[in-house]
């Protein structure tokens, strides 16, 4: 009897166990899409950052020509 109860804990156990990796499988998965959301959205910020610096010393150099 001790035997058999034994088996069905170890059986719980398992399923519990396979529910959890389960779980921690979905849960990587979704931080992955984040992370690479995330990473998208930072080259997207830099890229307009250096699109705007450019555009400002392009500006500066053309006024600071007409100057002299």
């Amino acid at each position: 009897m001790d035997e058999e109860r034994q088996n069905s804990d170890d059986d719980l156990d398992q399923l519990y166990d396979d529910k959890l990796y389960e779980e921690y499988i979905k849960q990587d998965a979704e931080l992955s899409k984040r992370d690479l959301s995330n990473v998208e959205n930072l080259d997207k910020a830099i890229l307009s950052l250096s699109s705007a610096g450019l555009g400002l010393s392009l500006v500066f150099i053309k006024n600071c020509s007409k100057r002299n």
